[in-house]
């Protein structure tokens, strides 16, 4: 019996509709993580994205029929960015944040960036 179990268990990683229901309650926990870090209610979250607080519990569940649209709208509003990777089925990937600032578009900015094309369309030796 317990060989049938392992079986059954090791099968679930080409089970598309486990995958899928892993990778919404993912979205789920990582959802909630990031409205307890910013004191984001569900009542607050609900007035955001112009929805009901049953059905921001119902996502928050992993319960919700999540469209890229409804994830993308609910990242934003907790003042987020949904990230997708595409990996071999064997990598195992975790996340990890990189704080980076983004420039800020300057005078001094757009003359450097056109050197720089400037420069990248001199073809060396050629006068």
């Amino acid at each position: 019996m317990s060989i049938e179990i392992l079986d059954w268990y090791n099968k679930l990683d080409n089970d598309l509709d486990y995958i899928t229901e892993d990778r919404k309650i993912e979205f789920a926990v990582n959802l909630e993580k990031f409205m307890e870090r910013r004191d984001i209610s569900r009542s607050d979250l609900a007035a955001k994205v112009e929805t009901s607080p049953a059905y921001v519990t119902k996502v928050l569940r992993g319960d919700g029929n999540l469209t890229m649209e409804t994830m993308v709208k609910f990242t934003h509003a907790v003042g987020g960015c949904l990230q997708i990777q595409i990996t071999e089925n064997h990598e195992d990937v975790q996340w990890m944040g990189v704080v980076r600032s983004k420039p800020r578009a300057t005078s001094k900015n757009i003359v450097w960036a056109k050197q720089v094309e400037e420069k990248s369309n001199v073809i060396p030796g050629a006068a």
